[in-house]
């Protein structure tokens, strides 16, 4: 049995002893590494045509990450039910679809599409006529880039963990269904059209029932391929009575 001043002791030595282990495993970086943040960079350029945008952006994703470019106008119904929606509503006015090539991304967004007459005019500009109530939109266009889908979040995610890398928070949202995604969005001040006109739109609501000019045949694109017919019989198996009958 040891004495007692012994037994005192003890204790105080497994405590230092301890505290020795942390201390070399802090000092060997035997902790969890840091991450460095993938951050990005958007910007939004107009172009010549009417109602035609520009989107292009940095970030540190690998090459062929699928990213989705929308561009979005936020709407404000006079119905008293949508309002107390929690829901925001706005209106679709144009997608794309690119891929990541050395940290860059690019897209071309047409806000404007136009009507059966050719005025030029905005996805909910469009179909105002079929509301019951009056809109009113923002002022700013939201372009909203999603450098993945929403289901490969947590794939992108491991991916960059692999590289010690990990998202920025600012990028990460989260819908009311509780399901997180990325993206990173732009407000920008655009004009509602202005009355431009351009390439009337072939409604097929209005036309056939509304099955459109499906009974017209699409021609088809002449065969590359030059075909000749051999002048002599390039095989041995004996002749069929189809042959005969030529």
């Amino acid at each position: 049995m040891l004495p007692i001043r012994l037994q005192r002791v003890a204790p105080i030595a497994l405590v230092i002893a301890a505290s020795t282990v942390v201390a070399s495993c802090t000092s060997t970086g035997l902790l969890a590494p840091r991450f460095s943040n993938v951050s990005a960079q958007v910007q939004v350029a107009k172009l010549n045509a009417p109602g035609r945008y520009q989107v292009s952006g940095d970030i540190a994703l690998p090459n062929g990450t699928l990213v989705a470019v929308a561009a979005l106008r936020y709407l404000t119904l006079s119905d008293p039910v949508a309002q107390n929606s929690a829901r925001p509503i706005y209106s679709l006015l144009d997608y794309r679809a690119t891929r990541i090539e050395d940290g860059q991304w690019e897209a071309e967004l047409d806000l404007w599409q136009a009507d059966t007459e050719g005025q030029l005019l905005e996805a909910w500009q469009r179909q105002s006529d079929r509301l019951d109530w009056s809109v009113r939109p923002a002022e700013q266009v939201a372009f909203v880039t999603i450098p993945t889908p929403t289901d490969d979040l947590g794939g992108l995610e491991q991916r960059l963990r692999i590289r010690q890398r990990q998202l920025d928070e600012a990028l990460l949202r989260q819908t009311v269904e509780g399901v997180r995604y990325a993206a990173i969005t732009y407000l920008d001040d655009v004009p509602l059209p202005d009355g431009a006109t351009g390439t009337p739109y072939d409604d097929p609501q209005a036309i056939n029932g509304g099955w459109g000019r499906r009974y017209l045949l699409q021609p088809e694109p002449a065969n590359p391929v030059t075909v000749e017919r051999p002048s002599e019989r390039r095989t041995t198996a004996p002749a069929t009575p189809e042959e005969f009958l030529r």
